[in-house]
């Protein structure tokens, strides 16, 4: 038999399918998106701001930056390895960012400013994890 009809033979057959997920990861996203709407009605029925398009693209930027560093992280673990500090790294980052600009800064130079620390940092992490080789 060759690996492909293996592979072929293994597969769950009926059930649930969304975009090729298997039944299992299809359960979790509906899950999960019914939980968030369960919330978001709870949260509408008591202050009935939640559902308000203003609301919700606040909820987009601010889900914006955790999901570019969800990627990021995603990449890293993709790689073998578990980085808890790009969280870190990202405060730091804006930190930095938000402390140049408030001293009188123009915001385009903070932000690359605060991009230089964030790239230095990794630069430090990576020394350390490829050269020295030290694990957290």
């Amino acid at each position: 038999m060759s690996a492909k009809a293996l592979i072929e033979s293994e597969r769950p057959t009926g059930g649930m399918k969304l975009a090729g997920l298997k039944d299992r990861d299809a359960q979790r996203i509906l899950v999960n998106v019914a939980v968030i709407f369960g919330i978001g009605a709870v949260v509408q029925v008591h202050n009935g701001y939640f559902f308000q398009s203003r609301n919700l693209w606040s909820l987009f930027v601010q889900i914006a930056v955790v999901a570019i560093i969800a990627c990021a992280e995603s990449l890293v673990m993709v790689a073998g390895c578990i980085d808890v500090s790009v969280g870190g790294v990202v405060v730091l980052s804006g930190v930095v960012a938000g402390l140049l600009s408030e001293h009188g800064v123009p915001l385009a130079l903070a932000f690359a400013l605060a991009v230089v620390v964030g790239a230095g940092v990794g630069l430090v992490n990576a020394f350390l994890i490829l050269v020295v080789e030290y694990r957290a």
